[in-house]
């Protein structure tokens, strides 16, 4: 028969007692909480800096907040909407004075921390005119429409066809 040691919780403090699920003793060692609930205020509780790398506050009405949102929030003289993000522009997240803070949309933010890879606008291949290709085909398209994508398989026939007349 295996043998536990009792520990106590990591929120609440009671002693934990083993479970019938478990099974093994590295599985009893590996619990900090005695319950979900114990666990779930836990986890709302604390913040661990390593893995967060935000200041975290609490307001005046009781919410916990990360700072530079909270700042925000102040500056505007509104609470945040769920989509509205908050860009630290040095890159320091630790720094949360209102001249560096900007607030932006999640398409935004996405754009300016993963630029596209392929131009959002090019010119055609063929008129010359600027155009907007679909994301999927900005690599490979090169021309505004089909009339222009016609003139260019054109070209390409006549240019295939006089190499191999002079090769």
């Amino acid at each position: 028969m295996v043998t536990f040691a009792l520990r106590p919780c990591a929120f609440c403090g009671t002693i934990m007692q083993p479970r019938p699920s478990d099974r093994a003793r590295w599985f009893y060692a590996r619990r900090r909480y005695c319950s979900k609930s114990c666990a779930g205020r836990a986890q709302k509780r604390t913040v661990n800096p390593k893995t967060s790398r935000y200041k975290h506050v609490v307001v005046p009405d009781g919410r916990r907040l990360m700072e530079h949102r909270w700042v925000m929030e102040q500056a505007v003289g509104r609470p945040l909407l769920s989509h509205e993000v908050v860009h630290h522009r040095n890159g320091n997240k630790l720094d949360n004075r209102i001249e560096n803070l900007e607030l932006t949309t999640q398409v935004d933010h996405s754009l300016e921390h993963n630029p596209p890879r392929f131009p959002v606008e090019k010119p055609c291949a063929v008129c010359g005119q600027p155009f907007r290709p679909p994301a999927k085909h900005r690599r490979i398209q090169q021309t505004c429409g089909r009339s222009c994508l016609s003139g260019l398989l054109r070209i390409r026939t006549l240019e295939s066809n006089r190499r191999r007349a002079l090769g």
